[in-house]
């Protein structure tokens, strides 16, 4: 029997699964949505001859919840791909999957390529 974890939506999205029994699974935002910080600096450099204004954006990592076993977290891909190395609790919708007739069921990616329908 495989372990079961509780989701945690950190997204601003309704999060729709289909089970395997077929029911329809909603994870409602938790109000709280990890967002990456962006910075950005403008300035103005010579590129062949001419002035060129450049901007440098920089992102880093959203504040997330700790890490606790049997708790894994929904978020975005920016905000996974920005994450600390060492989490392993944060799950990504990376695609629509259809199935019986209905495109409300996700699939997730997580660390180390394993899927979770």
């Amino acid at each position: 029997m495989k372990a079961t974890s509780s989701l945690i939506n950190l997204t601003s999205h309704h999060v729709h699964l289909v089970g395997s029994r077929r029911e329809q699974i909603i994870i409602e935002p938790s109000g709280y949505v990890a967002r990456c910080t962006i910075s950005e600096t403008f300035t103005d450099e010579w590129m062949h001859g001419q002035p060129v204004k450049t901007k440098r954006v920089v992102y880093a990592s959203a504040p997330l919840p700790p890490m606790i076993p049997g708790i894994r977290y929904i978020v975005s891909a920016m905000t996974a791909m920005y994450a600390d190395d060492s989490r392993t609790d944060l799950l990504v919708p990376s695609g629509v999957v259809e199935r019986n007739g209905s495109k409300q069921a996700y699939s997730f990616a997580v660390q180390g390529g394993e899927h979770y329908a």
